[in-house]
């Protein structure tokens, strides 16, 4: 049997297989945006097609492969292709969650928000330390133990219970004062910051109206 993964994108060799020559093979991609049915050419042809997508940041993929034990891996696909692969992926040390096809861009959205974008949320707080006079080495310094102290919190809590700061205690005097800060015209980098502040600002308020009971009136002028 044939296993042939295609990564990060499917892109077979033209010209494609003629019906029936790939049968008994598996077809794979790797991709966490597109779910197996990109790979229809090849089940066209006989192949038993999957996706399987690990769940890890590839900045460094050599030390994602090196470290690959107990990474998670979204599978979806044929019935006989999934029989063959879980198991190479748990050989591998990996652990294979089954998600629907139909739900391969939600899932992979997630992932986007999980990753990509909290580097651009913490590039944005060490933009906001160097805005306030500190260097970049001294701002990552300061923002690392932070930053992995609430990430454990919210792994080990849940989000609600480890939010904290000025909108969780109803300090709205601190979150006027931060938007004072951040207005137009201040020495702040630009109206980037000011968007992501808004924006965070409201989804915090509806995460504080699950944690506490104060007045979510103020909150909501403050993020307008």
């Amino acid at each position: 049997m044939m296993i042939r993964s295609l990564s990060p994108a499917p892109r077979w060799p033209k010209p494609w297989p003629q019906s029936g020559g790939l049968t008994g093979a598996v077809v794979c991609h790797c991709s966490g945006a597109l779910s197996s049915s990109a790979l229809a050419p090849a089940r066209a042809a006989g192949a038993a097609v999957a996706s399987a997508h690990p769940v890890r940041s590839f900045a460094d993929p050599a030390l994602v492969a090196a470290a690959f034990a107990g990474t998670y891996c979204g599978v979806e696909g044929d019935a006989a292709a999934l029989a063959v692969l879980e198991p190479a992926l748990r050989a591998a040390g990996g652990q294979s969650v089954t998600i629907a096809a139909a739900a391969k861009t939600v899932y992979h959205a997630a992932a986007v928000f999980a990753s990509n974008y909290l580097v651009t949320l913490l590039d944005t707080a060490l933009r906001a330390y160097q805005a306030a006079g500190i260097s970049e080495p001294v701002a990552r310094a300061l923002a690392q133990p932070l930053v992995e102290e609430t990430v454990a919190n919210v792994f080990r809590l849940g989000p609600v219970a480890a939010l904290s700061g000025p909108i969780a205690r109803g300090d709205m005097a601190t979150v006027a004062r931060q938007q004072q800060a951040l207005a137009p015209g201040t020495a702040t980098p630009g109206p980037c910051m000011r968007r992501w502040w808004r924006l965070l600002s409201r989804s915090q308020r509806v995460k504080t109206s699950r944690k506490t009971a104060f007045s979510r009136r103020p909150v909501m002028n403050l993020c307008k």
